[in-house]
């Protein structure tokens, strides 16, 4: 009877097992990121202007917001400004005293940040450029509170400071851990595409000479 050679990938498939899942558990997997740059939406010049869950992904220009909302940039009267649910407490946006701040990227978002719910004026994006914004909300699936960002490009012109304006992208972590502004989830594949290269690699050291 023949018996079976060991499978050369088992090495790899015992040390992917034992090491890797926890390297790759903390390594972006719990980030949730949504690119929109190829179709941005739009942020009214209104009064209600743009609702959005970030966790559904459900969003309104209507009157009538998604349930749950989480962000919701706005014209106030004539600039753009945003407003955050004030219930249940602990949400709002990243702001220094009512103003949100203006992040360009890399900027931590977590626990000891500062945070306005209701209304805030948003001053730093009444000129051109695209920024970053930082909230935290409630995220309705886990019922624990989450950080995120929301990546938004935003014009002097228009009718009011900072309109047209758009929405392009947004990302939060759903373990409510913090994240850094403009952070997106770390690709793994790389991981899968080593494993024939490293099964080849046993293979080789285990001929004789």
């Amino acid at each position: 009877m023949n018996r079976m050679s060991p499978c050369p990938l088992l090495p790899v498939i015992r040390f992917c097992l034992g090491v890797l899942p926890g390297f790759c558990a903390t390594a972006g997997a719990a980030i949730i990121h949504v690119d929109l740059t190829a179709t941005p939406l739009e942020i009214p010049n209104s009064l209600d202007g743009l609702y959005l869950n970030f966790v559904t992904g459900a969003s309104s220009t209507a009157p009538v917001p998604p349930t749950g909302w989480d962000f919701n940039p706005y014209n106030r009267g004539d600039r753009l400004a945003f407003f955050s649910p004030d219930f249940p407490a602990g949400q709002g946006m990243l702001a220094s005293g009512t103003t949100a701040l203006a992040l360009l990227g890399g900027e931590t978002i977590g626990n000891t940040s500062l945070y306005q719910s209701g209304q805030v004026l948003g001053t730093p994006f009444h000129s051109s450029g695209v920024r970053f914004t930082g909230l935290r909300f409630l995220n309705e699936a886990t019922g624990q509170i989450n950080y995120g960002w929301a990546q938004l490009a935003s014009t002097g012109g228009g009718t009011a400071a900072g309109f047209p304006a758009a929405l392009l992208g947004y990302a939060y972590d759903d373990t409510g851990a913090s994240l850094t502004a403009g952070q997106v989830p770390e690709p793994h594949s790389t991981w899968m595409l080593a494993i024939p290269g490293l099964a080849l690699l046993f293979r080789r050291k285990g001929r004789p000479a």
